[in-house]
């Protein structure tokens, strides 16, 4: 029995028509950067994941992946990609994720996003970086009504150049959502550069036992080394021989935005207490600039209520260790943090 149950957890992988497939928790098809004219229709009709990234094909056409009705994830990023017809997307009921990150196309319109009619299940939708051609000015019309039924939608990745308007729409939808607007490569040179002024750390993190070695060892790396943020952690840069409470009250004041990286034992630890109540302190007096809470596995209606009291300030990133796409959620993070939002 122990031998069987081993076997059956293998990932294998397998070839098909030149495209990587996957076969693990969900069945995967990584065609990522083959050259291929357009989209393959003779991969296992069962995937649930299909990479289709940096692949050049202009244009998607009706009833592209009907053969895949299973998909989960679907990713178009970086495929120069002009216009989608309006029932490219047809039979995709269980779509949950879809990137269409860094192509050319105009979605700040209703005939746009017309093509968001099929994917009513989506949880993430990425449109980033889809209006950087030079022609493009003036103000960016985000229509809400052709997001509103999208009922599971948490989080949305739009383009933010020149005057974005969201559609009146929008004002009863943001408390559920969270909208990551992407910024232009030379906007956000200006907003990484000012992160240096007048401040000791550009995040200071705060984190219960649980979340001990996954900051240490992977949020850290990725702000220190990876995105070159300098951090302030308690058991980095706090000291022993002085008040570990005075510490962390003159690093939180000299640090531009704080992370609550809240796990199911967050409290149980003395200082997440303290550095809430000293983040409200910073909040009101405007020297924290962005208040960021990274729920890590864990439900958002499990953050303690403590927390709750800065809701209207606070951006929530929900964050599991295992998930099939840990990327969607490392991009929401440095967005967020570029931004100051």
């Amino acid at each position: 029995m122990l031998l069987l149950l081993l076997f059956t957890t293998c990932v294998h992988v397998v070839y098909c028509q030149r495209c990587k497939i996957i076969i693990g928790r969900l069945k995967k098809a990584d065609c990522r950067k083959i050259h291929l004219k357009k989209i393959p229709q003779n991969l296992s009709e069962d995937i649930d994941v299909l990479d289709l990234g940096e692949i050049s094909f202009v244009t998607i056409l009706n009833e592209s992946f009907s053969h895949y009705s299973n998909l989960k994830v679907l990713k178009l990023d970086t495929c120069n990609i002009e216009s989608v017809e309006a029932e490219a997307f047809k039979g995709l009921w269980k779509l949950e994720i879809l990137s269409l990150a860094n192509n050319s196309l105009n979605i700040s319109t209703n005939d746009g996003l017309f093509i968001l009619r099929n994917i009513p299940n989506i949880i993430d939708l990425d449109f980033s970086s889809n209006m950087e051609l030079a022609d493009k000015t003036g103000h960016l019309l985000y229509p809400g009504a052709a997001f509103q039924h999208l009922k599971k939608l948490q989080n949305l990745t739009i383009d933010l150049y020149g005057c974005p308007v969201l559609g009146h729409e929008f004002k009863n939808l943001l408390l559920k959502w969270r909208i990551i607007f992407f910024c232009y490569r030379k906007f956000r040179g200006i907003v990484e550069n000012s992160l240096k002024l007048n401040y000791d750390y550009n995040v200071f993190i705060s984190y219960g036992y649980d979340g001990y070695s996954w900051v240490l060892e992977t949020l850290v790396e990725q702000l220190e080394t990876k995105w070159g943020f300098r951090v302030c952690v308690e058991d980095k840069n706090i000291t022993s021989g002085r008040s570990t409470f005075k510490q962390i009250g003159i690093a939180l004041n000299r640090s531009r935005q704080i992370i609550f990286v809240v796990t199911s034992d967050f409290l149980s630890k003395l200082c997440p207490a303290y550095e809430i109540d000293r983040t409200k302190e910073a909040r009101s007096s405007r020297s924290l600039q962005n208040i960021i809470v990274i729920a890590l596995d864990i439900n958002i209606e499990d953050i303690p209520q403590e927390l709750q009291s800065l809701w209207s300030d606070v951006v929530v990133i929900e964050w599991h260790r295992h998930s099939i796409d840990v990327n969607l959620a490392l991009d929401n993070l440095k967005t967020r943090l570029l931004l100051n939002c």
